[in-house]
């Protein structure tokens, strides 16, 4: 069972190592991270995670990055989300607008090939 204390302004990183293990690294500003699962957790400033990334092979500073920008989109989608939750709209209104934006860009798009 695994369970992790809410940090504020904090990151955490877990990086998979051989064999099934990962290390997990967390990074505060605030607050000492409690965690009460089976992984190890270590506190560590900014510089010091560089250096491990540093350190990686381009494989796993890849999954890193990618890591990190999946939690970024994911951040993003949920602000969309919370933004359009608020907009009320049927269906129909819905279509009727995607229907009007398609019939415009098709009447750029023809207008833009008719002129070669």
């Amino acid at each position: 069972m695994e369970a992790d204390a809410k940090v504020d302004a904090g990151v955490a990183l877990t990086i998979g190592g051989h064999n099934g293990r990962s290390i997990q690294l967390s990074l505060s500003n605030t607050r000492t991270n409690m965690s009460f699962t089976n992984k190890p957790s270590v506190a560590l400033t900014l510089d010091q995670v560089m250096e491990i990334v540093d350190q990686l092979s381009p494989a796993d500073t890849l999954k890193v990055a990618k890591h990190i920008k999946k939690k970024n989109k994911d951040a993003d989608l949920d602000d969309l989300i919370a933004i359009f939750s608020k907009v009320k709209m049927s269906e129909k209104e819905m279509t009727a607008i995607v229907e009007d934006v398609r019939a415009e860009r098709y009447a750029r798009e023809k207008a833009r090939y008719a002129g070669r």
